[in-house]
Order: structure tokens, then sequence, then C-alpha cells
């Protein structure tokens, strides 16, 4: 041994660098270095570090320019040499450039030749069992994402290189599934790749392998690292009641851990692989499914909080898509156990106060009703039917019908709270709807809130409907439009026990959140609506009972807004009307509501938790008026999908859904005017100061745009036209004289909406005289109060109450 390395310090002595540093014999000086250093030391590592950069750019050069390149790298034994090598284990620098030159020849070379031979005679497995320090997080983090560029290269042909049918054996896979759930994240992502293209691969082979020992125990491994997050996810939301300041953030990092899972799980079923979904789904739901989460939500597992069993559902329901899946997990939730029926009959139970797991139980039958894989009649089963088109022709049968299976149901009485006993039926539609029955007849109070609220309802809900109901033969069109307020509730009749939807208890709970709106957060008005809007469809027509439910609540959310409005000054209300109007044409992301992580923990009633107002309570006056204006635009989103017939449509508020009728550039006729328009110089305070000498006219709300004034320019002395320079809005104008010269005026113009994103911006005008800028001064302030009413009446007619109960307030 000392006589070979004698030897080959010596030969090195008379190796001279090629100078052509991108040739064959640059290839072949290296593969003569390396030979010369048998064994790496601290004192050597450093050179075969640089030999091994220099190689991977060499052959790399030689893919694209010179094949003769890669065959002398072949030729010199450089792969056999880079193993020997790393059989050493070397000082890890070493390893990690080895490992790093591996991986960037695989991913760079294009030559499908060259691939193969790099991969052939089981030079490439062996470097993969070997037994790196996986305790050093760089060596492991380089040796993992050798393993996925090899896997980005396997297809049918190159999988013979690493998947030995006859032994069965199959070491680039088997290796890196010992990381799957390693603490570092980006390790465990790359082993995600790894076994996803590993799955796609179209091998019968290779897919009898997978779900056989001993690797076959990996998916059912998933499931119980799910099961292990969700535990750590309800450790996180026990240590945030005690830590509001750190808390809530460990509970989104623990909620991102287990999305990412839960999302890998899902790409694994999105393939389609019959043989892995099967485990994968068996696993599921004797794993995890069963015997945890329906367990807790039944309360009997205390493994998790029945708070976060429900949103794990939830989570499964709107991740997962695959229909055998689905169908298993439906049936687990909602048909198999009488028990979670019953669970989730008491989470949406009518107690306002019970927020915390109302939430959570919306979100999940939402994401149930409205998964797509999730079949009607599983759904109409559980008594959850989804909505189907009705057509005004079928509404006379359908009052018939409800008519009839309402009209002989037991009377509900605001001083009885005798309830008629259901028939006994599995459906979860008979546990909604009796507990619907019940709570609206027992619902107890909440406890006191901080802010004034509304007096209590007398028995609300369905004991409103408990007089004898009307004829059933009503007409279908007036049955379709009409739209009764809270005194017209003894038309209809009431339902009974066994209405085949969940519809009562939501309508009722509905109601209740209309009347207590500061006990509940808006996210569970969303969900209610949007939940309620799958279920009924525009069919709510055809239930009268709980379209009077609904109006009731609609009434008293209107009525709620219109008190606000005088709780702040006009133009501040308006304004905020304005935003929420804006705000509202963009429906909400109930997706991202379902993965919330603020649905887990105690409910906050500060801003200072810094969630948005739709996630906590309101607090204070200004944060309750907005509630006020958000909880209307829910239910009237609510009612326009639910009674599109009875909801009219109204111009809505122009100045914001249509841009300005006037622009700078147009052209206005004089005559058309119908006072005469004033002449003047001015611009805004930004123009150059050459606009005053520029002769202009003032005109105060044109014919074609009433709610604007212009500044115009005529063409000519003469002329009959002229033409727009400048346009501002005369709602919320403030307009004040100058100090210095009594005949020059300024105005500060208001945009209607903050969120139409136009900055305030002012102007001034000069007049002939002093006189002349008083009546400009004034009529500018007349022109504002007539827009201002204009833009109130716009409101009211929105909010669908008379414009002279919010006018006055001008």
């Amino acid at each position: 041994m000392f006589h070979n390395t004698m030897l080959s310090r010596i030969s090195g002595l008379f190796r001279t660098k090629p100078r052509d540093r991108f040739s064959v014999d640059m290839v072949m000086f290296y593969g003569e270095e390396l030979a010369a250093t048998p064994v790496v030391t601290d004192k050597t590592a450093e050179g075969v570090v640089e030999i091994l950069r220099a190689v991977a750019e060499l052959v790399i050069w030689g893919d694209q320019n010179d094949g003769a390149i890669f065959d002398a790298f072949m030729e010199v034994g450089m792969l056999d040499a880079l193993f020997r090598i790393l059989k050493q284990n070397p000082p890890h620098v070493v390893v990690v450039q080895g490992l790093q030159t591996l991986s960037i020849l695989l991913s760079q070379i294009t030559a499908q030749t060259s691939i193969y031979f790099i991969l052939s005679n089981n030079r490439i497995n062996n470097i993969i069992t070997h037994a790196f320090d996986s305790s050093n997080e760089e060596i492991l983090a380089y040796y993992v994402t050798f393993l996925k560029t090899l896997a980005l290269k396997l297809d049918n042909t190159t999988i013979q290189f690493f998947f030995n049918v006859e032994e069965r054996t199959f070491p680039l896979y088997t290796e890196a599934i010992r990381y799957y759930n390693h603490s570092e994240s980006m390790i465990a992502a790359a082993v995600r790749t790894l076994t996803l293209q590993v799955f796609r691969i179209p091998n019968a082979a290779l897919r009898t392998f997978l779900v056989s020992p001993p690797v076959a125990p990996y998916f059912p491994a998933l499931i119980t690292t799910l099961a292990t997050h969700a535990h750590r996810l309800q450790a996180a939301v026990t240590a945030a009641s005690s830590d509001p300041a750190s808390g809530p953030v460990r509970v989104r990092a623990a909620l991102d851990a287990l999305l990412d899972h839960l999302f890998y799980i899902h790409d694994i079923y999105a393939l389609g692989l019959a043989g892995i979904n099967s485990v994968l789904t068996t696993s599921l739901l004797n794993d995890l499914v069963r015997p945890v989460l329906v367990a807790s939500v039944t309360r009997s597992s205390s493994e998790l909080s029945s708070e976060l069993a429900l949103f794990l559902l939830a989570q499964l329901f709107h991740t997962l898509d695959d229909p055998l899946l689905i169908r298993a997990l439906t049936s687990a939730l909602l048909t198999e156990d009488v028990a979670v029926r019953q669970a989730l009959v008491a989470a949406l139970n009518l107690n306002v106060g019970t927020d915390e797991l109302a939430l959570p139980a919306l979100a999940c039958l939402y994401a149930v009703v409205s998964n797509d894989a999730v079949r009607s009649r599983d759904l109409a089963a559980a008594g959850l039917a989804r909505a189907r088109p009705l057509s005004l022709t079928s509404l006379a049968s359908l009052e018939d019908r409800e008519s009839t299976s309402w009209g002989n149901s037991s009377q509900f009485s605001s001083c009885d709270s005798e309830i008629a006993e259901a028939e006994p039926s599995d459906s979860l539609a008979t546990d909604l709807s009796a507990s619907a029955a019940t709570d609206a007849s027992t619902v107890e109070p909440a406890p006191p809130a901080e802010h004034n609220e509304p007096a209590p309802l007398p028995a609300p809900s369905l004991s409103l409907l408990s007089l004898p109901s009307s004829s059933p033969a009503a007409s279908p069109a007036a049955s379709a439009t009409d739209s009764p307020s809270a005194h017209d509730a003894t038309r209809y009749d009431t339902p009974s026990l066994d209405t085949p939807f969940p519809d009562a208890l939501l309508v009722t709970k509905l109601l209740l959140l209309a009347h207590h709106p500061t006990r509940s957060r808006l996210a569970t008005m969303h969900l209610t609506t949007a939940l309620l809007s799958l279920l009924l469809g525009s069919s709510l027509p055809a239930h009268p009972a709980l379209r009077t439910l609904f109006d009731i609540a609609y009434v008293l959310v209107v009525e709620r807004l219109r008190s606000a409005f005088f709780e702040l000054p006009l133009n501040l209300f308006t304004a905020m009307f304005e935003d929420e109007y804006l705000a509202a044409q963009r429906p909400p992301r109930l997706d991202h509501a379902l993965a919330d992580p603020s649905l887990l923990l105690p409910v906050a009633r500060t801003s200072l938790s810094g969630l948005d107002l739709a996630k906590r309570l309101p607090s204070g006056e200004l944060e309750d008026v907005t509630r006020a204006l958000q909880t209307f635009f829910i239910f009237r989103n609510a009612k326009a999908t639910l009674l599109p017939l009875t909801l009219a449509s109204p111009a809505g508020l122009p100045w914001i859904d249509a841009p300005p009728p006037l622009a700078v550039g147009d052209s206005i006729a004089l005559q058309s005017l119908q006072s005469p328009p004033m002449p003047c110089t001015g611009s805004r305070d930004a123009d150059t100061p050459d606009a005053a000498n520029v002769p202009r006219m003032l005109v105060i709300a044109p014919p074609a745009a009433p709610h604007l004034f212009v500044l115009v320019e005529r063409p000519a002395p003469d002329a009959g036209d002229a033409t727009v320079v400048l346009v501002g809005h005369l709602a919320g104008l403030a307009v004040t004289t100058d100090a210095t010269d009594m005949s020059v005026i300024h105005g500060l113009v208001q945009p209607p909406s903050p969120l139409l994103r136009t900055r305030k911006w002012s102007f001034w005008a000069a007049f002939p005289s002093m006189s002349d800028a008083l009546t400009a001064k004034s009529e500018l302030e007349r022109g504002r109060a007539a827009a201002d009413a204009a833009r109130l009446t716009a409101i009211a007619n929105h909010m669908g109450v008379a414009p002279s109960s919010l006018t006055h307030a001008l």
C-alpha cells in the first residue's frame, strides 16, 4: 500500500494539467488525479471536492458539445472512483460534493444513452444503499435530493435499473420512505415527490410490490402520521387558551403540517390506483375516522375535542375527492351510527351561545354537501338532499305536498313546551328537524352581552307559526313573489317533525343569529346561509313555514341596520355602506374559511386578537355598525339565492356600479342645461398655473349626471358645445371661500368609497365677482345636499326600507 501510494505521488509529479479546459485530456487528467488519491483525508478533501465539481461541469458541457467527453468519463471509471471514495466515509464536504455532483449529472444530462450508462451495472444502487451519516442534516438533505433526482428519471424503461422483480427489491423507494415524516420539511417534501413519481409508473409488478409486504405498511403509516398531526394540533389548541400571544402561531404551524400531509394523501388518491387507494381508505376509516374523529364527535372518546374532530372531518371532505372514499366517509359520518347524527344536532342547536361548536359543525356539513364526490342518494338517506332547480309550474304541487305533510303536525306554542314526538327514523333529517322544533320552544336564554340588543323574541322560531294554516290552494305565483313580514306569520303552516331537510333548524338558527347579532361570528352566518342555499336553492317559496322564518330574520337584520344608521355621522355611515356593498360583490372564499385555524380557538372579543371581524365578535360602536352592515349583505345575498323572485332589483348604487356618465374630454350641449353655466377660471390644485388664464364654465348637476359637477371649456366663444376638463362628485363635497379673495372658492372632493381606490382631491375656481363666487358656492352646496339625498335614497332602496325612514337624518 505504501509502495503504491509513493508511486502515485511520484507519477503525479510528472503529470501536467491540459490547457484545454473542456477536452478529453482534461477528463483523463481528473481520472488520474482521483486514482492517485486512494484515501481521502482532511488534507486532500479540498482537492477532491474541486475535482468533483470540475468533472460535473465538464461532463455537462460535453453532453451538449462533445460526446467523446462522456465516453472518457465512463472509460476512466469515474463513477467507480466516486463510489470508492464515498465508501470510505470521507469528510462530510466530500460526501456532500459527491452527492451534489451525481444529482447535477442526472438532472442535466439529456442524452438518454448516457443516462442508461450511468444507471447500469448497479453502481447507483450501491450508492443508494450505502450507509450515509443520516445524523448530519446537510448530508441527509443532499442524499434525499439525489434520490429525488433519480426518481424524476424513472419511467417504464428506467425502472429496470432500480426495481428487481425476481428479488422483490427496490432500494430507491425503500430507502427514501424511511424519511417520509422527517422533521425537516424540505426532506419530507422531497420524499413525497419521489414516492408520487414512483406511484405514477405504469408497471403492474411494481404496483403489486407497493401494496405487498414489506413495504405495504407505508400507507397505514401515513394515516397514523395524520392522526399524530391531529393530536399535535389538539395540544396546540389546548395550550393556546393559556398563551394568547404565541398560541395561535403554534396552532397555525400545527395545522399547516397536518394540511400538508393531508394534501399529500390527496395527491396519492388523485393518481387513481385502485390497490393503493383501497389500502389507504381502509386504514383511514379504521385507524382515524371511526376510532378517533367520529368517536370524539360522539364523545365516546376524549382523544380530541368535538370541535377539532368536526373541523378535521370538514378538512377530509374538503380536501379528498376519491368517490369510493367519500362514499365511505359519508356513511361513517351520517348513516352508520345514530349517535353521530345526535351529536351533530346537539352541535347545531338553537342556543346561539354555542358558536364554538356550531361553527365547526356547520363547516363539516357544508364540506359534505358541497363535495361533488358525495352522491345525492347518500345525502338523501341522511336527510341532506341537495336543492334541485325548481320551476314556477311545480310550486303548486310542492305547496300541496308541503301543506299536506305539515297541516296535520303538532303545533308549537310559546306558552307550552310540549312537543309531539317524532316517528322513529334513522335519518339525520328527523334528528335535525326534531331539534329545531324542541329548541324552538325551549331555547335557553344566552348570557348577557356587553352590547345593547333587541329584547328577546318570545319563543323564537317555530312557535310563531302555531296558528291554523291557510288553504293550500294559494296561487303559486303569489307564493313565489310575496314577501311576508313578521306580522304575516299566521298565514303559514307549521312544519312537522319529519320534514325532509334540516332546513327548519338552519333557518331558525338564522332567525336567532339575526336577533342576537353580537353573540355569534359572521363566519357562522356565512356557513349557515351557504349550507341553506345548497340544500334549498331557489325552492324556499315551496316551504311556506321556512320562508316565514327567513323573512322574519331578514326583517330583524334590516331593522338592526336601520337602527345602526343613526349611531354614526351620515357621511361615515354611507361610506361604510359603500365599502361593504363593494365587498359583498366578491363572494366569500369558504374554502379558506374551512381551513382557518381561528375556528379552533376560543372566540375572540377584541380587535387586539388580530383577527378579521368575520372571525370574532365586534368590539365597540364602529365595529357594531360594521357587523350590522356585513350581516345585512350576507342575508341579502342569501335572499337573492333562496327567494330570487321576491327580491326587487334596485338600481343599486349607480355612482359605484357604473363609471361616471361624464368624463374628461366628453362634450356637453350647453343649450340642454337647465340652468346657465357660470363663467370662471379654475382647475385642480395639482394642475399647472397656466389654467388660471383659460376661460371656463362651472356646470352643476348636468342632466346626464345629476350627482356630478364639471368644469367645461368652449372651443370657440360662440360654440354651442363645451368640452369637459374636470369632473367631481357632489356627494360629500366641501366648499369654502378663499380667505384673501372672496371671488375665489376652494373645494375638497371626497370619493364615494375608499375601495374605489380614488383619493381625495381639491380644486379652485375664480369668478368675475364676489357675488358670483357666493352664488356658485351656494349652488354647489345645494347640489351636494341633493346628491346626498339621492345617495341616501339609493341606500334605502337597497335596504328595502322607505327612504323617508332615513332621509330625515339629513
